[in-house]
C-alpha cells in the first residue's frame, strides 16, 4: 500500500512527527488509519448468547493518493497492508502470500491451499509450536483460513461453534460469500460493536479511492445500518456481472475487511 509523500501540497494525508517518533510503526500513515488500526486493539464486548445454529479486474484510481490495494483479482493476493505486516506471525503470512484475492461467491481457490492449512492446524496443536492458541482462538484462526480456500463448510464448522464476537463476525462473512446475505445480516447483528467491524467502518470511509462505488456506505454513521449496506453491496457486486470495477472495489475492501478480523482474532 502506497501513500503520497506528506510533503506533497496536494496530499490529503496528516502526519505527527511526535507520533512517529514515540511509536515507529506509525511513521508515514495517516493519522485516521493509524487512529483505525488502534481500535482494532481494543477489548471485545462480552459474548451474546444465541440458540439459533445454521442448521482481471482493473484498480480504481483516485487523484489524490492510490486505493488500498491494486492486483487484479486473479493474481497472487494483494500484499498485507502496512498495518498488519508486523502482527501477522510468519507462519499465517506464508499461507496468505500464496493465496488468490477470494472469490465473492465463495468459490474455491485454485491452486489450493487446503494442505497447508491442514499443516498449520496440526502444527498449532503441537506443543512445539512458538504460538500456543487457546481452543477458540485456533478455531477461529482456522475459520478465516479456510476462508481464502473458499471451503465454506469447513470455515462454517468453526465459526458457529463460537458465538463469541469475532467468532459470529467470522460467521457472518462466510454466510455472505456463500449468498445467504440475510443470515449474513443476521450474524452482523450479533457482533455488536465489534472493535473491528468499527475499524473496518472508518477505513471504508475515509478512503475515497472506492468512493464511486460504496456512496451508500459512506453515510451511514452507525454501525449496523453500515454493515447491513455493506452486505447488499456485496450482493450488488456478486449479481452485477456486467461491472467488474464494482466487483474489484468490493473483492478490495473484503480482503481489506478479512485482514482486520484477522488481526483481531491473533491478538
Amino acid at each position: 500500500m502506497k501513500f503520497n509523500s506528506p510533503k506533497s501540497p496536494t496530499s490529503r494525508l496528516v502526519t505527527s512527527k511526535a507520533l512517529a517518533k514515540n511509536d515507529p510503526f506509525c511513521g508515514g500513515l495517516p493519522l485516521i488509519v493509524y487512529h483505525a488500526f488502534l481500535s482494532v486493539c481494543r477489548h471485545t464486548r462480552p459474548p451474546p448468547k444465541s440458540p439459533y445454529h445454521r442448521t482481471s479486474a482493473v484498480a480504481v484510481k483516485s487523484p489524490r493518493f492510490q486505493p488500498l490495494f491494486t492486483r487484479p483479482a486473479n493474481e497472487t493476493m494483494p500484499e498485507i497492508s502496512p498495518l498488519f505486516q508486523l502482527q501477522f506471525p510468519d507462519d499465517i503470512k506464508q499461507i496468505v502470500e500464496l493465496a488468490k484475492l477470494p472469490d465473492l461467491a465463495g468459490r474455491r481457490a485454485t491452486p489450493s491451499l487446503s494442505s497447508q492449512i491442514t499443516t498449520w492446524r496440526q502444527a498449532s496443536r503441537s506443543a512445539n509450536t512458538p504460538n500456543t492458541y487457546s481452543p477458540e482462538k485456533a478455531d477461529l484462526i482456522l475459520a478465516g483460513l479456510w476462508l481464502l480456500e473458499g471451503d465454506l463448510d469447513a470455515s462454517h464448522e468453526l465459526s458457529q461453534k463460537w458465538e463469541t464476537p469475532t467468532g459470529s463476525y467470522w460467521h457472518a462473512i462466510m454466510h455472505r460469500r456463500e449468498g445467504d446475505f440475510g443470515n449474513s445480516k443476521y450474524w452482523y447483528r450479533r457482533i455488536r460493536k465489534h472493535p473491528a467491524a468499527e475499524s473496518f467502518q472508518k477505513l471504508v470511509q475515509s478512503e475515497t479511492a472506492y468512493a464511486e462505488y460504496t456512496k451508500e456506505l459512506a453515510n451511514k454513521k452507525e454501525l449496523m445500518p453500515f454493515l447491513e449496506s455493506w452486505v447488499d453491496l456485496n450482493q450488488k457486486a456478486v449479481r452485477n456481472n456486467i461491472d467488474p470495477k464494482l466487483a474489484s472495489a468490493v473483492s478490495q475492501l473484503a480482503w481489506l475487511e478479512w485482514q482486520i478480523v484477522m488481526h483481531h482474532t491473533l491478538s
